[in-house]
């Protein structure tokens, strides 16, 4: 595995006297990268039609969304977020995972806050066949068999 950005940013600024994950945000990032990151790990999302559609999707697919039966389906096709289509660089695979596991976590705190009454899956799909590491979230329905 190659080095982190963040190691050899410390690896660059040796000299400094307090280096760490808080003075590597202060000298790369300014407030709207870090409120833009946030939408990654504090997505909104709509009821539609008794579908829960991440918020930043259902513009592109609202009519379609409106004419279909509710369906877990349907939510974990378009709630679906591939990770690698995310950023212009590339990283270690082991990246992509630790973000995606951090990401699960505050999708399902995000969907729980959102809509109390409700039961979400927020799955972690990482497998040779699927293209890198990437979240859907469905709601958990009641089988009609």
């Amino acid at each position: 595995m190659s080095p982190s950005k963040f190691d050899l940013w410390m690896k660059n600024n040796s000299s400094e006297s307090e280096l760490d994950e808080w003075s590597y945000i202060y000298h790369n990032f300014n407030p709207e990268d870090v409120l833009l990151i946030a939408k990654l790990y504090w997505p909104v999302f709509q009821e539609i039609n008794g579908m829960v559609i991440r918020d930043d999707v259902v513009c592109e697919f609202r009519n379609r969304i409106e004419s279909s039966p509710p369906s877990s389906v349907i939510e974990r096709s378009y709630n679906l977020l591939k990770l690698w289509d995310l950023f212009n660089e590339s990283a270690d695979e082991a990246i992509y995972i630790q973000l995606a596991e951090k990401m699960t976590v505050t999708w399902s705190a995000a969907l729980n806050e959102q809509f109390k009454n409700k039961k979400f899956v927020v799955e972690l799909i990482n497998s040779e066949q699927s293209y890198g590491p990437m979240l859907t979230v469905y709601q958990c329905r009641k089988s009609t068999n």
